[in-house]
């Protein structure tokens, strides 16, 4: 919300991004697209599907090592 009560709208752009490197990343991040056609309405259950792969991803690397857990 701004001073006056009324609030902003931000868009975000995924033009121009080259990839973090990991596919599954660049995957789950690109369905941040369907935001720009989807009703308002939609947008929490995609951001939550996004934000479930991108937590899914994480829990599948080993502390401190950047890798996928099993790997050397």
């Amino acid at each position: 919300m701004t001073d006056d009560g009324t609030s902003e709208i931000v868009r975000l752009s995924l033009a121009g991004l080259s990839g973090t490197g990991d596919e599954r990343v660049d995957e789950a991040v690109a369905q941040l697209g369907l935001l720009d056609e989807a009703p308002l309405e939609e947008h929490p259950a995609i951001l939550g599907q996004v934000h479930d792969r991108l937590r899914e991803v994480l829990g599948e690397l080993s502390p401190g090592t950047g890798r996928p857990a099993g790997t050397s």
